[in-house]
């Protein structure tokens, strides 16, 4: 140690403590470097793990998608299933609870298409609703036995049948299987007027020497209500007063229908005058006054007939001798009462044919027992009448057995005749109109209109079950036919059912509907006395007519759009632009049209609901030579066209939906021609010598319509011929391909629509809907434009 200088042992501390740092430092960084590759192994680990979370998670998501899309197949089925037994409404409702269930786990979201299966399932269950010119049968009501008596309920919601056995059941139309047995101790299948209903849910029969009240919601009878009555034939309940009159062989007594309790009772007034089992009567629509008719005793030395008039009290107000044997029924009209009666000469014990004879007579129910006038027929029976509800008409119904005669009520002169060929089922009018309605034996409806004395309407129903119907009748939201010697009864759905709304049923010939972009009006433009440019305007919350408007030019077209910041209608007629306010239906502005002679409308693109102003623009054809384009927002002509001749115009014409070009037939060439809308120079043609094989397809002279079909990433165009096959084009963006236009490999055979009951017309969608309605005279069919379904759909009379 004594060897080594200081300067040895300096140097030798300096270099221990080097060697001390640089250690030190080496095993800093190597705790460092392994805290860093911990680290970053961690955070690979954790990534992946999120990634394999964010794989499951998809996947968990695509299952759940998958088992609804499942599970809406499996409800589109079942859908189907209740289509198939005839529950319509139950397979609309499900139907849309299919498609309901996709929208809400996101598959609309995803851009994935609906299933066919519950497209077709909710366009098949809306098969029910037309335009309001057809209804289809919905479903058959089956009785044990051959159903003689079919009644309804005042409000239409219940039927009471009786069959031949003697059943009473009675049926709910909303429900096939909601049928309520009563079991009666009378033998009921020809007495008409031995059940009746008390509203909707009470219905009076008779059991033993006793009439019951049973109430239908509880199934049972109401103990308050057990009438004594003694050789019973009938009742009459007036439902305004709650009032039954039990009518009994020798006389009637009346009950408060509140509480079951006898008002009064009451002998017939005429001696040796009875109610016989063949009686007619009749309640005034007031609950005023009932009428029954009554015969003389078979004991009795003279046969005689008479019709007494009661009031609420009991009190006989009058009675009317009847000289013909046969009462056949009785109608009142406010203070005046029409009696039918009928005669047959006997030969022995055979009742002749060929010497019938039939009366009709008005009486005063306040005035002398003599007719005010008669009407009096030969050769044939008459059965009921019918009167026009209109104030101030004056119009009179009365059917025979295959004919209606038409009478002016005031005298009883004859007006006109209606002649079917087959027996006239039923015969009623139209509330607040003078028309009336005639059912005839073969299930058509017949709409007789008197403004012209015409039968308008002979195909009411297409589907008719049977040509044998002997009874018919209209209930809530349904009508129901029964055949003779049948136990089956056919229910036929209207407007009104589970979902869908009824807006209006108007008395017009209507032309064009069109609706506000909130939803809130709706136009309606019909044919006038005139055939000038006519039109109502309604509010959708209250089904109420606004206001009406009528021009004496000729209709073209009307179309919502934006005028000076708010929604007008504009009316389109042959001579003017008519913008009218939608509330009150005041005239804006009325700006004149420029055009020598008569033009034809084609498309507006307001319609398409978009905000651009290109897009506002009403398309006219005039005399096969020039286009018009008018800008609604401009209030002027964006353009006219006068196309080339080799064109060949037509009056089937297409316009693209972002109104860049137009698309017309060429009937002499048998091909489709391409326009550009700005100067008509035709840029494509389709078929001919450039068809490729496809000419075979296309067949210009039976084209009956054409529309553009465009989403988002598609442009098709529908080709419908005049028998109803329908051929789809796929069309491209590039107006320059040579494959602009090209047959759908998949759906270009014009047999995928055949069949269709109508001629389509025409073509109308919302954009950004999944849907479209092709339309034609009679029928309307869904369009389902994701799945390229079609299918019948019937649509409410106003939509």
């Amino acid at each position: 140690m004594f060897d080594c200088s200081y300067d040895d042992l300096k140097q030798r501390h300096k270099e221990q403590r080097t060697r001390k740092i640089l250690a030190a430092a080496m095993s800093i960084s190597m705790v460092c470097l392994l805290f860093g590759i911990i680290s970053t192994t961690m955070a690979l680990q954790i990534k992946h793990q999120n990634t394999q979370i964010k794989m499951q998670s998809e996947e968990i998501v695509k299952q759940y998608q998958e088992a609804k899309r499942n599970t809406a197949i499996s409800r589109a089925r079942e859908a189907m299933g209740y289509l198939e037994e005839g529950d319509r409404m139950k397979a609309v409702a499900t139907a849309q609870d299919a498609i309901m269930d996709l929208s809400e786990c996101g598959v609309a979201e995803a851009d994935m298409d609906y299933p066919a299966e519950t497209v077709y399932a909710l366009a098949d269950s809306l098969y029910l609703y037309e335009n309001g010119q057809q209804i289809l049968p919905d479903r058959i009501l089956e009785a044990d036995t051959a159903v003689r008596v079919m009644k309804l309920s005042p409000e239409g919601s219940r039927i009471a049948t009786v069959d031949a056995s003697g059943q009473i059941v009675v049926w709910q139309p909303d429900d096939s299987n909601v049928r309520i047995e009563i079991h009666a101790s009378y033998y009921l299948s020809d007495m008409t007027n031995r059940i009746a209903f008390l509203g909707e849910d009470c219905l009076f029969v008779p059991v033993d020497d006793e009439v019951v009240l049973y109430n239908l919601s509880q199934g049972e009878a109401v103990p308050a209500y057990r009438i004594a009555c003694e050789d019973y034939v009938g009742i009459i309940v007036l439902q305004e007063i709650g009032q039954a009159i039990v009518l009994s062989k020798n006389g009637y007594q009346a009950v408060d229908c509140n509480d079951g309790s006898l008002l009064y009772v009451g002998q017939w007034e005429e001696e040796e005058m009875s109610a016989s089992a063949a009686f007619a009567c009749a309640v005034s629509e007031d609950n005023r006054y009932w009428a029954v008719s009554l015969a003389s005793s078979y004991a009795s030395e003279e046969e005689r007939r008479v019709v007494v008039v009661y009031d609420t009290d009991g009190e006989c107000l009058n009675s009317y001798e009847i000289a013909y044997e046969y009462v056949e029924s009785l109608r009142f009209d406010g203070e005046r009462l029409y009696i039918i009666s009928n005669h047959s000469e006997k030969l022995e014990t055979t009742r002749a044919s060929l010497g019938m004879e039939s009366r009709l007579q008005a009486f005063d129910i306040n005035g002398a027992g003599i007719p005010v006038w008669t009407y009096e027929r030969q050769g044939s029976w008459l059965y009921e009448t019918s009167y026009a509800h209109m104030e101030g008409s004056n119009y009179l119904l009365c059917s025979g057995y295959s004919d209606v005669i038409a009478l002016d009520k005031r005298d009883g002169s004859y007006v006109d005749a209606f002649s079917f060929g087959v027996e006239v089922v039923k015969l009623g009018n139209y509330s607040g109109s003078d028309n009336f309605i005639a059912f005839t034996r073969d299930g058509v409806w017949h709409y007789l209109n008197m403004q012209i004395r015409e039968d308008m309407i002979g195909t009411l129903f297409p589907a008719c079950t049977s040509s044998n119907v002997m009874e018919f009748a209209i209930g809530d939201g349904y009508c129901v036919t029964l055949p003779y010697n049948s136990r089956r009864m056919t229910l036929y759905r209207t407007a009104k059912g589970q979902g869908l709304e009824e807006v209006h049923q108007g008395e017009h010939n209507y032309i064009d509907a069109v609706y506000s972009t909130d939803g809130r009006y709706m136009a309606v433009s019909y044919y006038n006395d005139s055939y000038t440019a006519a039109m109502e305007m309604f509010d959708t919350d209250s089904s109420e007519v606004l206001w009406n408007y009528e021009d004496g030019s000729f209709y073209n077209a009307m179309t919502f759009f934006d005028y000076n910041s708010q929604e007008a209608l504009a009316l389109l007629t042959d001579e003017h632009i008519i913008v009218l306010e939608p509330e009150q239906g005041t005239i804006s502005d009325k700006i004149p049209l420029e055009i020598n002679g008569t033009f034809h409308y084609i498309a507006s693109g307001a319609e398409h609901r978009n905000d651009s102003e290109e897009e506002r623009q009403c398309f006219f054809w005039l005399d096969g030579e020039t286009i018009y384009g008018y800008d609604l927002s401009a209030m002027d002509y964006a353009y006219k066209i006068k196309p080339k001749e080799q064109i060949g115009y037509n009056d089937v014409i297409a316009v693209s939906d972002d109104q860049t070009y137009f698309v017309t037939a060429d009937k002499e060439e048998g091909v489709l021609r391409f326009c550009d809308m700005e100067d008509g120079e035709a840029f494509f043609t389709y078929g001919g010598d450039s068809a490729s094989g496809q000419e075979e397809y296309l067949n210009t002279g039976y084209i009956e319509t054409m529309f553009f079909d465009e989403g988002e990433l598609t442009r098709h165009l529908y080709i419908v011929y005049m028998d109803g096959r329908i051929m789809r084009l796929d069309v491209g963006d590039n107006q320059q391909s040579q494959q602009f236009c090209a047959s759908d490999s998949y759906h270009m055979n014009p047999e995928k629509y055949n069949g269709l009951d109508d001629v389509m017309r025409g073509y109308r969608y919302t954009e950004g809907d999944d849907y479209a309605i092709m339309y034609g005279n009679v029928d309307a069919y869904l369009l389902a434009r994701n799945a390229f379904t079609c299918s019948k759909r019937l649509l409410t009379a106003a939509s």
